[in-house]
C-alpha cells in the first residue's frame, strides 16, 4: 500500500476509533511503529495536527473540531447494531473480511456517531458467530441483548431468572457477562456465573426478568471468545476426546469442505472412495448429532465409548418406530 493510502487510512482509523495507540495503528497499517511517527510528522506538515496522550489509555487522536468528512448522525442503538454486525461477520470467517474491515471503518469515519462505549473499553467487547447471522427482531431477546451489551461495556453484572432445560426449573442467576454470540439462529451470552463459580453459557430465549446491577467486575485479560470456542463442534465445552471416523461418499466430500476443528486431519481412502477423519473435539452432544446426520455414510472407529452411545441411541430410535 502506498504512503498516501496509509496516511488516508490512518486518518480514517483515527476518525472511527477517536483514539488509537501507536502499536494498534502499526498493526492495522502493517508497518512498524517508527513509520507511524513518520506518518504523524507528514500529516503535521500538511496542517493536520494529531493530539498525543500518554499512559495506559493514551494514543493518537484527531483534535476536537477537526472534520473533513460528511456529517450524518447515527444514534447509539444504530451504532450498536452496526458494530455487532461487523463483529459477527468478522469472526465468522466472512469471505470479504479485508474489504469488510475497510468498509466498516470508512462508514464509521464518515458518520457522526454517538458511540455507547467508555474510554479504553472498546477492545474488551466480544461478539462472535458459529453460523449464519441471526435476525434480532424487536422482541424481548433484542432488549436483553442491548442490556447485556451495555453491561459488557460498563463491566457491570446482570441478574436474571433462567430456565434450565435439563432440570425443568427456573433459577435466579448473577453473571459477569463476557461476550455475546450467535449459534443456529439463537443468541447466547457467555460469562462467569456466581452460582456455579465458572464460565457458563446462557441462551437469551430462556432468560426472563433480566436487569443490570451496579456491581462491577473485571474482565480477565486472557479471555478470548475464539479460544473459548476452539475445537468445539458446537457450543458445548466439555472435555476433548479424540474422534476417528471413516466417512464415505458423498458425505466425505461435504466433510472436507468445512473446517470442523483446528487440529483435524483428513486422510483419503481412495479405493474405498472415503476419508479418514481425525480430530480432538469438544461438545459430545453436537458430535453425536453430527455423526447421526451422516446416516449410513459414516462409521465411528474411535472412541469405543462414543460408538456404544450412538448404538444405544439408534436402538432406542428403532423401538420408537
Amino acid at each position: 500500500m502506498s504512503k498516501f493510502s496509509n496516511l488516508m487510512k490512518m486518518l480514517i482509523l483515527l476518525k472511527a476509533h477517536r483514539q488509537l495507540k501507536i502499536e494498534e495503528l502499526a498493526t492495522y497499517l502493517e508497518v512498524n511503529k517508527r513509520m507511524i511517527q513518520t506518518y504523524k510528522d507528514d500529516l503535521m506538515m500538511a496542517g493536520i495536527y494529531l493530539e498525543s496522550r500518554a499512559g495506559r489509555y493514551g494514543g493518537y487522536s484527531l483534535p476536537k473540531g477537526h472534520d473533513c468528512y460528511l456529517q450524518l448522525a447515527l444514534d447509539p442503538d444504530e451504532v450498536t447494531a452496526l458494530e455487532m454486525a461487523y463483529k459477527q461477520l468478522e469472526e465468522s470467517g466472512f469471505v470479504y473480511q479485508e474489504e469488510l474491515f475497510n468498509a466498516y471503518h470508512k462508514v464509521m469515519a464518515t458518520m457522526q456517531c454517538v458511540k455507547p462505549t467508555a474510554e479504553g473499553l472498546d477492545h474488551d467487547y466480544h461478539f462472535g458467530s458459529k453460523s449464519s447471522p441471526a435476525a434480532l427482531l424487536g422482541n424481548q431477546e433484542s432488549e436483553y441483548c442491548k442490556l447485556i451489551h451495555a453491561s459488557i461495556i460498563q463491566k457491570t453484572k446482570v441478574q436474571f431468572n433462567y430456565y434450565s432445560l435439563y432440570n425443568d426449573t427456573y433459577q435466579d442467576r448473577t453473571v459477569s457477562p463476557y461476550a455475546i454470540y450467535e449459534y443456529k439462529n439463537a443468541v447466547y451470552m457467555t460469562g462467569f456465573c456466581n452460582l456455579r463459580q465458572e464460565l457458563r453459557d446462557f441462551k437469551l430465549s430462556r432468560i426472563k426478568s433480566l436487569e443490570m446491577t451496579k456491581d462491577r467486575f473485571v474482565m480477565p485479560k486472557d479471555f478470548s471468545l475464539k479460544k473459548q470456542m476452539q475445537n468445539c463442534l458446537g457450543i458445548f465445552k466439555d472435555q476433548p476426546q479424540k474422534v476417528v471416523l471413516k466417512i464415505r461418499h458423498p458425505m466425505s466430500q461435504i466433510t472436507r469442505e468445512k473446517n470442523w476443528a483446528d487440529n483435524q486431519i483428513i486422510t483419503d481412502l481412495i479405493e474405498e472412495k472415503a476419508i479418514l477423519f481425525e480430530a480432538k473435539l469438544r461438545g459430545e452432544v453436537e458430535i453425536i448429532s453430527w455423526i447421526l446426520s451422516m446416516g449410513a455414510d459414516v462409521e465411528v472407529l474411535e472412541p469405543i465409548e462414543l460408538k456404544n452411545k450412538i448404538k444405544k441411541i439408534l436402538s432406542d430410535m428403532i423401538e420408537n418406530y
